[in-house]
């Protein structure tokens, strides 16, 4: 599902994604071509078999838009068994912090943020509505309360409002910038995870030799 959607939205085509949608008469031609387009594009990406079964009936159309409906409703629709584990399961990740004592030491931080992002798009896609922008502000500090390392970063923030609102700003910059501010976190994390790097590659001889040192006095 998110691969259709990432295929047809830079692509002008997200329309599509809409059952009731209806071109009008100038485009309908160019629509056409979007819905063959469409159809090709889930022939080659769906194996399910209640998929290839949606294309099959819809063989004498060539319908990608009518596909996408139908695959829509069995697998997303309301009451959908999977659909809702699959929302509860991005939902509970993008609201759990990491571990107490995460660390650039102990893990990459810059991948700990993509995967965040890519449960909370998840969730977004299953909840069927967007999220609020400072909701999404409010998870994503949820899950890296635990970070030390960041603290930077929220005070940094804090600053910037500190002196946007001394100069007559709106209470807070927050609601309209979450994915600015949480850019910031990933930058921030990426440098520190870049920095880890490069520590342990320069004491790389140093581990090498007290391991040596280690492996001679167990023999």
């Amino acid at each position: 599902m998110i691969e259709v959607k990432a295929f047809l939205i830079p692509h002008g085509m997200s329309q599509l994604l809409d059952p009731t949608f209806v071109p009008i008469r100038e485009h309908e031609e160019e629509a056409r071509k979007d819905d063959l387009l469409l159809y090709s594009m889930l022939r080659s990406t769906v194996k399910c078999t209640k998929g290839k079964e949606f294309l099959m009936s819809e063989a004498d159309t060539f319908s990608g838009q009518r596909v996408w409906a139908k695959l829509k409703e069995h697998y997303m629709g309301a009451g959908n068994i999977v659909a809702e584990l699959a929302k509860d399961d991005a939902y509970l990740f993008i609201n759990t912090p990491l571990p107490e004592g995460t660390s650039s030491n102990t893990i990459r931080l810059a991948d700990a943020i993509s995967k965040w992002e890519t449960h909370f798009a998840t969730y977004v896609i299953r909840l069927g509505k967007p999220v609020k922008p400072a909701d999404k502000l409010d998870f994503f500090r949820r899950y890296i309360s635990n970070v030390k390392e960041f603290q930077v970063v929220f005070t940094m923030n804090n600053m910037v409002k500190l002196v946007h609102n001394g100069r007559g700003g709106k209470d807070s910059i927050n609601e309209f910038q979450p994915d600015e501010i949480i850019a910031l976190y990933k930058q921030h994390a990426s440098l520190l995870d870049h920095n880890n790097k490069a520590d342990m590659i320069e004491r790389r001889p140093q581990i090498e030799t007290e391991l040596n040192h280690i492996n001679a006095l167990r023999q």
